[in-house]
Parts: C-alpha cells; structure tokens; sequence
C-alpha cells in the first residue's frame, strides 16, 4: 500500500508526466494533437506500445537501494533501451493500451509508473518533496478557497437574511399602520352613529308625538266604519229575511262576525293602552273590506229582490197568458180533431173503394185464369172419394225433388209423364192428377229455399215442355199466391196481409219471384216454345215499376225477379235494360227508401247492397241454373 502511494507522488511529481490527472481535451487552434498537454509529457520517452505489463518484468530489483537510484539516475539511461530490453525479456506483449482520450487514464497511471520506475526512483527523494510541497499549496490553496467560499457564503447569507428582516419590518410597519388608519375610521364612524343615532331618536320622539295624534284620529275613523258597517250589516239581516230561501256563507258570517269583535276591541283597548299604527292598520284595512263585502251583498239582495218582484209579475202574466194559449189550443185541438176525424172517415171511404176496386181486378184477372183451366178444378168433384185418394197419393211424387242427386228427379219426371200417359185414356183423372201435381208444386215452393226452387222450375219446366195445358194452371196457382207477379195487377198493402209475420210473406213473396225467374230462365232456352219468356218478364218489371212502391214487397219482388231472370232479360234488351236498370237505382230507389217501413228493412238492405255491385251489362248467369237441366 506504501509502495502505490509512493507511485502516486511519483506520478505527481514527474516533470513529464505531469498531466497524468488530467482529463484530455478536444483538439483545436488553441490545443495542437502533438502539444506537450496531449502526449503527456511523454514526448521523449518513446513508443510504450509494446511494453510488456506481465509480473516478472521489473524495471529493479528488489535489493535496490536508494542511492543506486540515484546513481543511475545521474547516469540517464536512455528509456528507449530499457524498453527494448523489458520487451526481449518478457516475450508477451502488453494487453492493454494507453487511450490518453478516456477516462481510465488514472487507472492506468499505476501501469505508467511501472514503466518509468527506474527512471523516476532516482529523483524520487526530491520529487516527494517537490509533490509534496505541492500537493501542500494545493491543498492549502483549496482549503483558503473553500474557507473563501465558505464566507462568502455565508456573507451572502447574512446579507439575505437582513434584506429578510428588513422587508418583515417593512410589512409589520404596514400592518400597524393599517390598524392605525382602520382604527381612526372606526373612531369617526361610531361618531357618526352617535350622531345619526341621536338624530334618529330626536326624530322618533316627534314621530311618536305625532303618531299618538294620528293614532287618535284612525281611532275615530274606525269608530264611523264601525258604525256604518253595523247598519249594513242590519239592512243585510233585513234583506235576508224578505228573501225566503236566501243565505248567506256561513264563513262569511264568520268573518264578519271575527272583524265586529277586533274592531270592537280596538276602540275599548285605545282608552286603556297605547295601540301601534300597525294592528290599527290592520283592522282599518279588513273593516273597510269586509264594509264591501257588506255592500256588493246589499247590491246583489236588492238586485235579486227587484228581480224577484219582475219573476212575480212575470209569472202571473205567464199564468194569463198560458191560460189564454190553453183555450185557445184546447180550441184548435178541438178544431183539428174534427178535421182529423174527417180526413180518416174520408180515407176508409177511398180505401174501401180502392180495395173494392183491387179486389175486383184481382177476381176478374183470376177469373180469366179460372176460366182457361175450369175443367182442371172441377175434375177433382167429378171422381169418387177413392179416386181423388189414389190422384193425390201419386201427385206426391212431385213433393220428392232431390236437390243434390238430380238423377233421382229424372226419375220422378219419368214416373210422373207415365202415370199422365198411362191416364190419357180418364181425362177426368187425368185433369184431377194435374191440378194436384202443378197445386203441389207451387206449394213446395214456398218452403224451399232458392236452390231446391230451382230443381221445382226444372221440373215444371219438362212437364210443360211435354203438356202445354200445365202453364196456364200453373199461372192461377201461382198469382194465386203471390199476386204482385201477374201482369195488370194491383199489389196489396201491408194493412191487407192477413198474416202474423211480415217477415215470413216477405220471404214467400221472394221465393215465388225467384221461381218465377227460374222457370221464365229455362222456357226461354227451350227452342220452339210458344211463351214468349222475356216479354212475359218485362212485362212483370213493367207492373211493378208503374205502381207505387210498397215497403218489403217491391223491393223483394224486383231483387228476387231480377237476381233469377235478369241476366235474361240483359242479353234479350241490352240498352233497354241498362235503363230500366239506371232508372230503378236513380229514382226508384229513393221512393222504396221513403215508404219502406221498420217491417222492410231487411228487403231493402239487400236490394240496395245488389244495386250498389250492379254494372251495366256485367250481370250473370245464376249458377243455380247450371245445377239442374
């Protein structure tokens, strides 16, 4: 350890080494790559490259003495030959090189002073003295600096702590005198609250003088309204008991009732104690409202009063003049109900000759009919009893129509023109099978629906087809029942049917339209037939539209008729049909809508909804037709 701080001063001590601590510096102008700073000293020294740095290389032995240092010192050994022997005596070469740019420069001091020991030990008494003495200044040099420093310092501390103190000082001479001054505002404003305060109560008192004046004069004031509202409050009472029924809100009275007893107790408490302007205020103020409740109260009783005493006198001339309108009325009831009375005795007389009228048309159009076929109804009389019972047992094949199996119907028209050909040679039983087939088949009808009405046209159809003289019987039953169908004829009012339900003649009625339909349908396909089936149609229209409409009855008649025949009639007339079409929607139409009763509106319902899809030329065949031919 002796021994690395000796190397240490030696460095520090070497004339050519002498700025081993020292960092390098970058090269300039002011700092040459080949300047004595840069090379360290080491400008004669030679090439240290290749010094070998191995243990076993010494540049003395360890038996050296001091003088022979010196000795060899004096001698100057060139470094150059030395450093050529250390490096044939020590083959390896040094490891490590010295880079006097970095910072290892101090770690390889240690290496540098094995290099240049011989040459240094000579001097080194003298170095150490020199390093030493140096190293002394330095170090005083340092000390005197840092203590330099150190007071410096701490002149530069004191200096800040008296600015410190002083700027303290500054501001606590501030803050005293801020209190000074706030204390002198303080002074002249408590003087001057005493003075505005002196000033106030001065006022105060004259105030409170002139007050009690005041005060004497609200007190008065108060003690008139008092009275004037009491005598209000009496002419109220007064009006209340002339009007009967009259009250007023019991709050109200209340009220009234609450501000008499305050204002009674202000004026008995103004002699015994010193009341403020406010409660005298108050009660001042809910007086003078109540005093005009009081008076619109006055206003609306006398009001209601004199309206009272008008309704009176209102009423008793209302009396004299109702009783006036009574006689009169009971006069013109009088007058109207003879005249009413009249009317009606006029109308039965019309009526009954209408009827009669009706009745005779109906009986001599029926009696044309009953002459055509006379021999048919009187055939029956010409037969035994059990002749009539075999002609009715056979006629009911015709009531056995099969509306889904129309073979079966084949079947029974078969059977029904054998027993007719079978007969041919008993014309009396022949007529009588007749008249019973054509009777039961209209009555069928009647409790059929359209589809099964249809099969029963079919077969009326065939058996005229075969027998002509059926048509004219079937006709007479037919208008028979339903007399709005024949032609010429006047159809019956609702006042006329003698029947329970309207309903169910309304349904008949339209059953035996649509059969009609049906039956006028298939005569007008079978080719060569003499009836004439769309004329015989129109024809039926034609009376209808002609006469007045009937409620339930016509709308039946010419919806049914129309729905079974007016596809007929469309490709027979064409435009004739598309205005009789146009002139039943138009103005038909709101004539069976007037007369049409509670009883048709069902039937109307109906015909309108029909009217309403109609369009011109658009009808088509009733697929009821197709089922059976």
């Amino acid at each position: 350890m002796e021994e690395y701080f000796n190397v240490i001063n030696a460095l520090k001590n070497s004339k050519r080494l002498r700025h081993w601590d020292k960092p390098p510096e970058d090269y300039g102008p002011n700092n040459p790559e080949d300047s004595d700073y840069n090379r360290n000293g080491l400008k004669d020294n030679g090439d240290f490259s290749k010094i070998d740095f191995s243990d076993q290389f010494s540049f003395t032995t360890e038996v050296e003495t001091e003088e022979e240092c010196q000795e060899e010192n004096k001698d100057e050994v060139p470094t150059d030959t030395q450093h050529s022997s250390c490096s044939a005596e020590g083959p390896s070469e040094c490891v490590q090189q010295y880079l006097p740019i970095s910072l290892d420069i101090a770690c390889k001091a240690y290496e540098q002073y094995k290099l240049n020991l011989l040459l240094e030990k000579m001097s080194l008494e003298k170095s150490y003295k020199e390093a030493i003495q140096k190293k002394t200044k330095q170090k005083q040099e340092a000390y005197l600096h840092h203590l330099n420093s150190i007071y410096a310092q701490h002149e530069k501390e004191v200096e800040e702590y008296h600015l410190t103190q002083q700027e303290r000082i500054k501001n606590e001479e501030n803050v005293l005198r801020q209190q000074e001054e706030e204390a002198q505002t303080a002074v002249q404003h408590c003087k001057r609250e005493y003075t505005s305060e002196v000033s106030r109560q001065s006022s105060q008192l004259l105030k409170a003088a002139e007050q009690a004046d005041l005060l004497q004069s609200l007190i008065a004031q108060l003690q008139m309204l008092h009275t004037d509202f009491v005598t209000k409050r009496n002419v109220m009472h007064q009006l209340l008991r002339e009007l009967e029924g009259s009250e007023i809100d019991r709050n109200t009275e209340a009220r009234f009732n609450n501000t008499r007893t305050q204002v009674e107790d202000i004026i008995n408490s103004s002699c015994q104690k010193a009341l403020s302007r406010v409660q005298i205020d108050k009660v001042y103020k809910a007086l003078q409202q109540e005093l005009t409740t009081v008076g619109s109260i006055i206003q609306k009783l006398e009001s209601r009063k004199v309206e009272k005493a008008n309704q009176e006198a209102e009423r008793i001339q209302q009396e004299n003049e109702a009783k006036a309108k009574a006689a009169e009325l009971e006069m013109e009831r009088q007058q109207q109900a003879q005249r009413e009375q009249e009317r009606i005795e006029s109308e039965q007389k019309q009526e009954e000759k209408y009827e009669a009228a009706l009745e005779a048309d109906k009986r001599d159009k029926l009696e044309d009919f009953k002459q055509k076929i006379d021999y048919f109804l009187e055939a029956p009389e010409k037969l035994s009893k059990d002749q009539q019972w075999e002609v009715r047992r056979k006629a009911t094949m015709a009531n056995q129509i099969n509306k889904d199996n129309h073979s079966i119907n084949r079947d029974k028209l078969q059977k029904l023109l054998a027993e007719m050909r079978e007969r041919k040679a008993e014309p009396d039983v022949l007529a009588s099978f007749k008249n019973s087939v054509m009777s039961n088949i209209v009555k069928q009808v009647a409790i059929q629906d359209a589809l099964g009405a249809s099969a029963y046209s079919w077969l009326l159809v065939e058996l005229v087809t075969f027998h002509p003289d059926l048509w004219d019987l079937f006709l007479y039953y037919l208008f028979k029942l339903c007399p709005p169908l024949m032609p010429g004829s006047q159809m019956c009012r609702e006042g006329q049917i003698n029947i329970e339900k309207l309903d169910q003649y309304y349904s008949q009625i339209g059953k035996y339209s649509t059969m009609y339909g049906f039956v006028l349908t298939r005569i007008s396909k079978k080719q060569g037939s003499p009836i004439r089936a769309a004329a015989v149609g129109w024809e039926v229209l034609a009376n209808v539209l002609s006469q007045p409409p009937l409620s339930g009855i016509t709308g039946e008649v010419l919806l049914r008729f129309i729905q079974s025949f007016g596809f007929t009639l469309q490709e027979t007339y064409r435009k004739q049909f598309v205005k009789l079409m146009e002139f039943i929607v138009k103005c038909y139409l709101p004539k069976i809508k007037e007369c049409t009763e509670e009883g048709g509106q069902n039937c109307l319902i109906l015909f309108e909804n029909f009217l309403a899809e109609y369009k011109p030329n658009k009808l088509t065949q009733n697929q009821m037709i197709m089922k059976y031919m």
